[in-house]
């Protein structure tokens, strides 16, 4: 018996393997709701389709202007179970990563008894940045990592929000066993950071003003984001 094989995002032969960096997955399973730590990297297209292990991959789209080829990442991270779901390992594919060429997303489809397929989700993936990038309209350097495509952090003295000043330390507990707190925490206030323009500062206070910047949007959407909670 041969080994399980991913079903394919699209059926397409433009799709091409792109050499590039490796990056890190996770920390938490791409299925959406799922929120288990990941367990296994995973190829969206699998290494016997594109002749090698590649972490970024050409695939095709298609918006107003016509079509074209978009430069993505490959892998991403699952737990055990999803993991086993789409590569059919147990009573063949329970799942499927199925790529939207006008959307520019993948949905997360999940077979029923009948045998057909159902998207419960979607989810994204990082394109890779252009060979060149072009300046960020807010004024902010735009050049990005080519392995996690965060903006690279250039310090400017204009970025500081203004004299130092008094600072005390306000804690958190997280967890830290199979689930890292402090690396999601991290990763999160990062990201946030990038948003609101404030990953070129170098102010010890950098993650504060994040965090109650990102405090405030949430209670200022407050109405919007409890409704989709509730949905």
């Amino acid at each position: 018996m041969g080994l399980p094989l991913t079903r394919l995002p699209v059926d397409d032969w433009s799709v091409r393997g792109v050499a590039g960096d490796s990056y890190r997955v996770g920390p938490y399973c791409i299925a959406p709701g799922c929120g288990k730590p990941v367990d296994h990297k995973h190829h969206l297209w699998r290494r016997s389709f594109l002749g090698g292990d590649f972490y970024w991959v050409t695939v095709p789209f298609q918006n107003a202007e016509g079509f074209g080829l978009l430069t993505i990442r490959n892998v991403v991270g699952l737990c055990w179970r999803h993991h086993q779901d789409v590569t059919g390992s147990e009573g063949g594919h329970q799942a499927w990563c199925k790529w939207d060429p006008q959307k520019q997303n993948f949905h997360w489809l999940e077979r029923t008894p009948d045998d057909k397929f159902i998207s419960i989700g979607t989810f994204s993936l990082p394109a890779a940045p252009p060979a060149e990038a072009a300046p960020d309209p807010a004024g902010r350097e735009a050049e990005r990592c080519p392995t996690c495509g965060r903006r690279k952090v250039h310090v400017h003295a204009e970025h500081e929000p203004g004299p130092k000043r008094s600072a005390k330390s306000w804690t958190i507990k997280v967890p830290d066993d199979e689930e890292d707190g402090a690396a999601i925490l991290n990763e999160l206030v990062e990201g946030c950071a990038e948003v609101f323009g404030h990953d070129s500062y170098s102010s010890k206070l950098k993650r504060y003003y994040t965090v109650a910047q990102a405090l405030a949007v949430v209670l200022q959407n407050r109405d919007r984001i409890v409704a989709e909670v509730d949905a």
